[in-house]
């Protein structure tokens, strides 16, 4: 299980501390569910930021719902499924997720998935993508205002 947030300031503004406390917090009390774990993760402008909070990773050996290397960040909720195949032993979903989209970025709908999932991919400098399944059954909320997005 796992629920996330990205939020971007707009140019040449930063997001508010209070907001900052808040991805920080790995204790939620709105999430449906108890995380086992806690992300916060920002890009190297500061502009755009991750948190995410994951659970019952065990569960179909997912092992995270998120990968952080030097090129950035992946992250996922809900299953995402390798069309024609399945996950790979041995490394988590989002590791897989990193490697298949190293080469591609994500841009639009990812036709090599399916299953109900939200993902997203984000690179050092604030660059990326989030994506539903084909048929958006995943829900993914979008909100903005004169600061951020």
């Amino acid at each position: 299980m796992h629920s996330f947030a990205v939020v971007a300031s707009r140019p040449g503004r930063k997001l508010s501390p209070h907001l900052v406390n808040l991805l920080d917090r790995p204790d939620l009390q709105d999430l449906p569910f108890v995380p086992d774990q806690h992300l916060h993760w920002a890009d190297a402008s500061g502009r755009v930021h991750f948190a995410g909070w994951q659970a019952y990773t065990d569960v179909l050996e997912i092992g995270s719902h998120w990968h952080v290397d030097d090129g950035g960040l992946v992250a996922f909720s809900g299953h995402p499924w390798p069309r024609g195949g399945s996950w790979q032993r041995g490394s988590t979903w989002a590791s897989h997720l990193r490697e298949l989209w190293r080469d591609t970025p994500v841009v639009t709908d990812d036709e090599r998935f399916g299953g109900v999932y939200a993902a997203l991919s984000i690179d050092r400098e604030g660059r990326g993508a989030v994506i539903t399944d084909a048929l958006s059954v995943a829900l993914l909320y979008r909100a903005e205002n004169d600061d951020v997005t």
